[in-house]
């Protein structure tokens, strides 16, 4: 078997949101929406077009309330500019 090529990685930027109680201040934020908002923040301090990434990975570390146990990572990319093929 031959040897598996070389892939470039490059983190271009990390953000979160706040960290509330479940019932806090961003209780009533559809995560979808929430998330979408961070991954737009995320390409406008990289100063990048969505169009430009091969692919995207959004986690969530907390998965309560409306995220719950589907958290809707899938769903939030589309606000933030790129394809849900991308997102992982």
């Amino acid at each position: 078997m031959g040897a598996t090529p070389a892939v470039a990685v490059t983190m271009v930027a990390g953000a979160r949101t706040a960290v509330r109680p479940v019932d806090g201040e961003l209780a009533g934020w559809n995560p979808v929406v929430l998330a979408g908002v961070v991954g737009r923040e995320v390409l406008d301090r990289a100063g990048l077009d969505a169009g430009v990434l091969d692919e995207v990975v959004v986690g969530c570390c907390d998965p309560v309330g409306a995220a719950g146990p589907t958290w809707p990572g899938r769903s939030c990319w589309p606000p933030g500019g790129r394809s849900r093929s991308a997102v992982q």
